[in-house]
């Protein structure tokens, strides 16, 4: 016997579903057992404070020393994983930093931002203890502004995000938009927002983490493939793509109901929500 929740038997009442990526719309069409029609990627994009003119751009002049006074070297791995969840995938990028040849090692720290309480930050140096690490390997820079985020972006060595499971993945697409090399895991959304098969990896391996990051960090044209991948797919996402896609299926919608043919869209009683 199937058991809906109330959350859940709103989504299958729902005229439309919009969803934040194609994976989240197959998600929502096979665990609801849903009509395709009735969800719709639309797609998601990262906020203008993010998006440079000029791609990467020079910090603020106080930005590394800023960073040294919270023990950040000038070269580092950035990890932001927009939450401290299990599928954020901690223990095994720790696992996987740790297999890192030692000069590789003591030349990137692995930096992740966010905001921490003690009881989070406690289990998250536990993890990498267990994995062998030390304090200057891992850095937990704790919460940052959209500024200084685009600033540790823009001068990460290298961005990797191990997550098992996301709706979109958003801290990728701002990377990108940053210019950062990105790597990243081959599940969920995230081969979406990557674009390119080549940077991602099997997230369930350490080993398999362990060897895109030495080739992130020591490969000269896999990082300038990187490089190229990010610009490109910054320019693929956008606010205004999204909204061309929403008013689609809006249209869409108001065209299946002959009993208000001549309704205007904006009073149409529509039930629409957001799949993510």
């Amino acid at each position: 016997m199937f058991f809906m929740s109330g959350g859940s038997l709103s989504l299958v009442r729902a005229d439309r579903l919009l969803a934040i990526s194609e994976f989240s719309r197959d998600e929502a069409v096979s665990t609801l057992n849903l009509e395709a029609h009735r969800v719709i990627n639309i797609s998601a994009a990262v906020a203008p404070s993010f998006r440079s003119p000029n791609g990467r751009e020079q910090a603020a002049p106080n930005f590394r020393s800023s960073l040294r006074d919270r023990g950040v070297r000038d070269e580092f791995v950035l990890y932001v994983p927009g939450g401290f969840d299990a599928r954020k995938n901690f223990e095994r990028l720790f696992a996987a930093y740790a297999l890192l040849p030692e000069g590789l090692r003591q030349r990137y720290q692995l930096v992740i931002t966010g905001k921490l309480d003690e009881g989070r930050t406690d289990l998250l140096m536990s993890y990498a203890r267990a994995a062998g690490l030390t304090d200057d390997d891992l850095v937990l820079v704790g919460y940052v502004t959209d500024k200084r985020l685009r600033d540790l972006y823009g001068h990460a060595a290298l961005f990797v995000f191990p997550s098992l499971h996301e709706g979109f993945g958003l801290p990728v697409l701002e990377a990108m938009t940053c210019r950062a090399p990105v790597i990243a895991a081959n599940t969920s959304s995230l081969p979406e927002v990557v674009g390119s098969p080549s940077a991602l990896f099997d997230p369930y391996d350490p080993l398999e983490i362990k060897e895109a990051l030495v080739r992130g960090l020591t490969d000269a044209d896999f990082r300038s493939e990187l490089l190229v991948n990010a610009k490109r797919q910054a320019a693929v996402f956008s606010w205004e793509h999204t909204a061309e896609r929403t008013l689609a299926a809006l249209e869409a919608l108001h065209a299946e109901r002959p009993s208000a043919p001549n309704a205007a869209l904006d009073e149409l009683p529509v039930r629409l929500l957001r799949c993510q």
